[in-house]
């Protein structure tokens, strides 16, 4: 990192943005040609978790080359116009970017947890997972068995962040 004065060294910091975003942005590679995504994701336990339909780009690229690279951001909109030129100007961020290494979760039972993760991200707090004596419960069978989970394990992370000020 080139602007070491902008890194975040607590561990925990990175986490916590890791936490509170909602879209990262899913790097892969195919044939030596990037591909990148943005996804809805959940993160826990040191792996990212990101949900999607059991066809598509990303799966079969995952399928040959499951090394990945990935970027989140909080931001705010407003410019900060610091004295001096506009490329001196800029705005509030944070962002983690890391490595990993992706699987497909194809487990309903595992599938169904990560979805409890989603919801637990997502929903109102007062909403809980329960699954009804007869297996009913919020998710329907049909698009749990048509999707499948990326997990990535986080192999390595970096954070930065930039309060607007030289």
């Amino acid at each position: 990192m080139r602007r070491r004065d902008r890194e975040i060294k607590d561990e925990n910091e990175i986490i916590e943005i890791l936490k509170k975003s909602f879209v990262c942005h899913l790097a892969m590679c195919s044939d030596n040609k990037p591909y990148v995504i943005p996804m809805i994701y959940v993160y826990n336990d040191n792996c990212l978790y990101f949900h999607c339909a059991d066809v598509g780009q990303k799966l079969d690229i995952l399928r040959v080359n499951n090394e990945v690279c990935f970027e989140v951001q909080n931001s705010s909109s407003d410019i900060i116009k610091n004295a001096g030129m506009p490329c001196d100007w800029g705005f509030q961020f944070e962002s983690v970017i890391g490595f990993g290494k992706a699987e497909l979760l194809e487990n309903d039972e595992d599938k169904i947890s990560v979805y409890d993760l989603f919801v637990g991200k997502m929903a109102p707090a007062d909403y809980i997972h329960k699954p009804t004596v007869n297996g009913d419960g919020p998710y329907v069978p049909k698009k749990i068995k048509g999707s499948y989970i990326i997990k990535v394990n986080i192999d390595s992370m970096t954070g930065k962040k930039w309060n607007g000020h030289k």
